[in-house]
């Protein structure tokens, strides 16, 4: 079971680096003004490609949950801190991909 949560924690690490490189990369173009500036098109590559990293966070997170809790169930204290750095993916994935916090 270390192994399932060391792997739970790879996936909400990588979840977690999407989300950011997602907010530092992509939200901040989705403006209204950046909707004038880079015109509707390359807007809308932005959206997909923001919309597309929301949910590989998304799906991260999920999957870095389950297997956290899984091993944490088995007493591998690993598998906890595998939750928590999942739920921040998962948190990443919620806010960008599905405007639940917009």
């Amino acid at each position: 079971m270390k192994i399932l949560s060391i792997i739970g924690l790879v996936i909400g690490v990588l979840g977690s680096a999407a989300g950011m490189y997602n907010l530092i990369e992509f939200v901040p173009k989705m403006s209204d003004d950046s909707r004038e500036l880079f015109g509707p098109e390359l807007w809308m590559a932005y959206h997909d490609e923001m919309m597309m990293w929301g949910y590989v966070a998304l799906a991260a997170g999920t999957l870095g949950i389950i297997l956290g809790v899984i091993g944490g169930i088995k007493k591998e204290k690993i598998g906890w801190i595998a939750v928590l750095v999942s739920l921040i993916s998962l948190f990443f994935g919620l806010s960008q991909a599905t405007h639940m916090f917009s």
